[in-house]
């Protein structure tokens, strides 16, 4: 009777075991999966002077630091001015990379939430 209880105890420490053991297996996996998921793509951006990079360090035009942001939250957008100097109306070309708007002039980098008000 005394062996049994034994035996009896043993297998079912050793089932526990196996159980505790798969739990954290299965848990463990979890979080890497979830960090895969909501990886955010860094850039580091110098508002100064409309550069960006993908690594961190100094704008290279002025020496600042470069801050860092979510690359999905830089845009570029049409810098025309018209001769007094205001924004201008002319094709309003968006981009989330940087280049040239319709009128052939370079696009202006911007930050999502950090747009400044027009001036009137």
């Amino acid at each position: 009777m005394k062996k049994a209880f034994i035996l009896t105890f043993i297998a079912l420490f050793v089932a526990a075991l196996g159980l505790v053991a798969f739990a954290h297996g299965a848990t463990a996996k979890a979080p890497t999966s979830e960090k895969a998921a909501t990886k955010v793509e860094k850039a580091y951006v110098c508002t100064m002077d409309d550069f960006a990079s993908d690594k961190p360090g100094k704008c290279p035009k002025c020496g600042m630091d470069l801050r860092e942001v979510k690359k999905s939250d830089i845009y570029y957008s049409c810098a025309c001015k018209t001769k007094d100097g205001k924004p201008a109306t002319c094709c309003k070309t968006t981009s989330d990379k940087p280049g040239k708007c319709k009128c052939d002039v370079d696009m202006k980098m911007h930050l999502k939430g950090e747009e400044k008000p027009a001036k009137t």
